[in-house]
């Protein structure tokens, strides 16, 4: 007869994990869209109506969403065989918000949809491995999606106090851009980062899901040899 095993590749709760959480929120968004801003700018140029500019920030985009996305995969100790799929689907969602942002208004609808569809999106890739370690898993998508809108929301507020004093203390130039963005990723990242945290060990203290042993092992009934 089968009998129930409980999942043992959860990854660690409480303070460890929610600290961990928003300290890869944090620095992967910031260091994230300062390389978006180097890349983008720096490669690309300020003229963003050329394909080569286009392409430049576009590439941008998948680096700094993906940068992100591998960092949220270690900190839930996922397997290393799904983390290029976790850091694609964060790059996709970054740069699919930010461009139909961008379609839609410009700054700073660019930004506030590009942090929302990166927590939507790469909490998709999360809730694939979530979904075999907790009940309720699928809470954990919308959350993240809100959380990061949340956070992006923040983030823009942090620049609109900030920008000029930053862009005047750095003389301007590519080099500001980039602080400015990183003051951006990070303010939005901390922000997004405790919201999800929260969330994340709520439901990681959840008794593990029971499942069955793997349907190709062999099983023994009791007596037998």
């Amino acid at each position: 007869m089968a009998t129930l095993e409980l999942q043992a590749d959860r990854p660690r709760t409480g303070g460890g994990l929610w600290r961990g959480w928003v300290a890869v929120s944090t620095v992967g968004l910031a260091v994230g869209l300062a390389v978006f801003a180097l890349v983008g700018d720096g490669l690309g140029g300020q003229d963003e109506t050329t394909l080569h500019s286009g392409l430049a920030h576009l590439l941008g985009l998948l680096i700094a969403g993906g940068l992100v996305g591998a960092m949220h995969w270690s900190a839930l100790d996922g397997p290393t065989a799904g983390a290029v799929r976790a850091a694609v689907a964060s790059g996709l969602g970054l740069t699919s918000g930010f461009m139909a942002g961008y379609a839609l208004g410009g700054p700073p609808v660019d930004f506030l949809l590009g942090f929302t569809l990166l927590g939507f999106v790469g909490g998709i890739a999360q809730w694939r491995l979530l979904r075999r370690r907790v009940p309720l898993a699928g809470r954990w998508v919308l959350a993240s999606g809100l959380g990061y809108a949340v956070g992006g929301g923040g983030g823009v507020g942090a620049v609109v106090l900030v920008a000029d004093a930053v862009d005047q203390a750095l003389g301007g130039g590519l080099v500001a851009f980039a602080a400015v963005l990183a003051l951006l990723g990070a303010v939005g990242g901390a922000t997004g980062g405790a919201i999800t945290a929260t969330v994340l060990v709520r439901l990681l203290r959840q008794p593990a899901s029971p499942v069955l042993p793997h349907p190709t092992a062999a099983t023994t009934p009791p007596g037998q040899p």
